[in-house]
């Protein structure tokens, strides 16, 4: 038995460490160990979380996560690639503009040459020569601008792909049980890690980890997972078989 503060943390190091399977049962869980979980789930590791629907619980995060895993990496692309479009259309009405305005000057200084006299033709011709140069510059820019498009659009396709394959892993390796209020409150913290089991007073929390006078014992893997099954059975109103949680 281990009993004091920081007790909890031979749990941390066993998460940390775990090869094959977690099962957990923590009513809160902090960001960080949602992040822990749901990175060895997609090691490969089977991860199962009992936990409480509280508004101040982060663990209620997993019960979603194979839907929202990587949605702000793809959400920051899409927004890369749709300033890149906008940007795109910009340039390429730069281009119009510009040119349509060379055209007319080079109009007006043609019209005033044949009336007055040749410096308007110097000068329409001068005109048309930076015209020309504007124009090549503007469409350096939009074939410049085309060029990051592509690469953005390619980069977003190969982050949805991405995303699509690591949130199949967690819809294989990860599962949430979210307890309401009205099936009870399941207060038990019971941890089981591969081959080894505890029972503790600690929150998966940094608090429970780190700060707070705890006690951990180490139990009987087999009676732990036992003890979930029922639990669950109860609280969810399942039968034993249905409430299994080892994958």
């Amino acid at each position: 038995m281990y009993l004091g503060k920081g007790a909890a943390s031979i749990i941390l190091q066993a998460l940390h460490g775990a090869r094959e399977r977690i099962v957990l049962s923590s009513p809160w869980i902090g960001k960080r160990y949602v992040e822990l979980l749901v990175e060895k789930a997609l090691s490969g590791v089977s991860v199962t979380v009992i936990t409480m629907d509280l508004s101040d619980n982060d663990g209620r995060l997993l019960a979603n996560a194979a839907d929202t895993y990587g949605e702000e990496e793809v959400s920051k692309r899409s927004r890369e690639v749709a300033r890149l479009r906008a940007e795109l259309r910009r340039a390429r009405t730069a281009v119009v503009r510009d040119l349509a305005l060379a055209l007319f000057a080079s109009s007006i200084f043609i019209l005033l040459t044949k009336i007055y006299n040749s410096y308007f033709f110097i000068g329409s011709i001068l005109f048309i020569i930076i015209g020309i140069i504007m124009i090549f510059i503007r469409r350096r820019a939009v074939s410049d601008v085309r060029a990051r498009l592509e690469e953005a659009e390619a980069e977003l396709e190969r982050a949805v792909a991405n995303t699509e394959v690591l949130r199949e892993k967690l819809r294989r390796n990860l599962r949430a049980i979210v307890v309401p209020l009205n099936r009870g409150f399941i207060h038990a913290k019971v941890y089981i890690v591969d081959n080894k089991a505890w029972a503790s007073s600690a929150n998966l929390t940094d608090s429970g980890l780190y700060n707070n006078v705890e006690f951990v014992i180490e139990v009987d893997p087999k009676v732990a997972e036992d003890a979930l099954r029922r639990l669950l059975a109860e609280l969810i109103g399942q039968s034993d078989e249905d409430a299994g949680i080892i994958n």
